[in-house]
């Protein structure tokens, strides 16, 4: 539960053994966050990553997140908003 919301969890583990923890809004089947072990860039240590997907739109058929909330350790690190995607 996130916020209040109940999402889908799938969690996928690469060969590598590091793995990635996507939540699934279970009405619209669109990714809302996904979570996993990255490193501090600054400090160089081993920190909780997180990043929110939202403003979903359509591009050539395909819902394309238009805006990330990435998060370190809980606290909120970044945001990137597009303003638009070109398929190729």
């Amino acid at each position: 539960t996130i916020d209040g919301k109940t999402y889908r969890s799938l969690k996928i583990t690469a060969a590598d053994g590091l793995w990635t923890i996507f939540r699934i809004d279970p009405t619209t089947h669109l990714v809302f966050r996904s979570e996993f072990t990255g490193q501090d860039s600054e400090q160089g240590i081993e920190v909780q990553k997180a990043v929110n997907y939202s403003d979903y739109r359509t591009v050539d058929g395909t819902p394309v997140p238009f805006k990330y909330v990435e998060f370190t350790d809980g606290k909120e690190s970044s945001q990137t908003v597009l303003s638009s995607v070109t398929a190729d």
